[in-house]
């Protein structure tokens, strides 16, 4: 009896393990459209002088469907509340402007520049998506509003 038990158990995890084949994600611009946009509109990064880990922050972009490969997508930066170029108060990771193969999300690292930023002050910085490969950017979140803080 217990042999038969194992036998049995046997033949069902090979039956397991076999039958499962893995689904190949492919990704046609065309026919499957996919739409971008950001996770949230707005978020703020407080510069703490006593706390240099939150001199970072991601801003997570969505799309709605996932690629075998990795897709690019690009964002412009305004400074809406002025009229002055913010730019030098932060910095973005280039190699981050990119939704990885098999994923649904990601992430733009922005680094604030303490040094350039005055005390006392906030600034807000809009990110825009412009364009995404093979995809179009939804009218719905297509900006980020991150507000730069040093206090």
């Amino acid at each position: 009896m217990k042999k038969i038990f194992n036998l049995l158990l046997c033949a069902f995890l090979v039956s397991l393990f076999t039958s499962c084949e893995e689904d190949k994600v492919t990704f046609d611009g065309n026919a499957n459209t996919t739409v971008a946009n950001f996770q949230s509109q707005g978020s703020t990064l407080k510069l703490d002088p006593f706390d240099l880990t939150t001199y970072s922050t991601l801003l997570q972009v969505n799309v709605t469907s996932v690629s075998d490969i990795d897709r690019t997508f690009v964002v412009t930066t305004t400074f809406p509340s002025t009229s002055l170029d913010l730019s030098g108060y932060f910095t973005v990771d280039t190699a981050t402007l990119k939704i990885p193969a098999g994923s649904y999300n990601g992430y733009i690292m922005v680094t604030g520049n303490y040094d350039n930023i005055p005390n006392g002050s906030a600034k807000l910085v809009r990110f825009t998506l412009s364009s995404i490969e093979g995809g179009v950017i939804s009218p719905y979140r297509a900006y980020h509003d991150l507000a730069i803080s040093k206090f």
